[in-house]
């Protein structure tokens, strides 16, 4: 074996290695509340809470089939949040709410994101990047995630910002 070469960075996934989640069943639910509520508030009143919902879930699972399909492909095409939202969510809906959700579709994919999961940092992740900044060896945040900024902010939260990467805060969703 030859001699160890020092790595440029330490890249980390933030789902399982930065960070444990816990699954919130309840989101699909709750996102599809506000959506309606605000949908209703532009006008839009040909869609009810719960065909919303059924729609999310839909969404959310032919997004995770298409990532697994997308894994295939020499070159894949990411999946912008646009995309989800026109192509995945409301790819049926009246025209107006369907523009409405493409419209705030980085703010809809951001609170999706906050609504999905809790998150806690994992047990030594602190030392960790810690360790790898001593050793001049920036760690960088890697993830699938549809949206990172919640990933961004939860980083930034639990006082390691310093690991995270700089980004656009989408528009809020309201």
């Amino acid at each position: 074996m030859g001699p160890l070469v020092r790595p440029e960075a330490l890249l980390l996934d933030f789902g399982g290695v930065i960070a444990e989640g816990t699954k919130r069943p309840q989101w699909v639910a709750e996102l599809a509340a506000e959506v309606h509520e605000s949908l209703v508030r532009a006008g839009s009143r040909g869609l009810t809470a719960e065909e919303i919902e059924v729609d999310i879930r839909a969404a959310a699972d032919a997004d995770r089939a298409w990532k697994d399909a997308m894994s295939r492909p020499y070159a894949p095409r990411e999946m912008t949040h646009r995309r989800f939202w026109a192509g995945f969510v409301a790819a049926d809906w009246p025209p107006a709410a369907r523009a409405l959700v493409t419209a705030h579709a980085s703010a809809l994919c951001k609170r999706m994101g906050q609504l999905r999961r809790t998150h806690r940092l994992r047990p030594g992740i602190t030392g960790l990047l810690a360790a790898a900044w001593e050793h001049d060896t920036p760690p960088a945040v890697v993830s699938n995630a549809l949206c990172g900024a919640v990933h961004r902010d939860f980083i930034a939260a639990a006082g390691l910002g310093r690991q995270a990467v700089a980004a656009p805060a989408p528009e809020p969703w309201s």
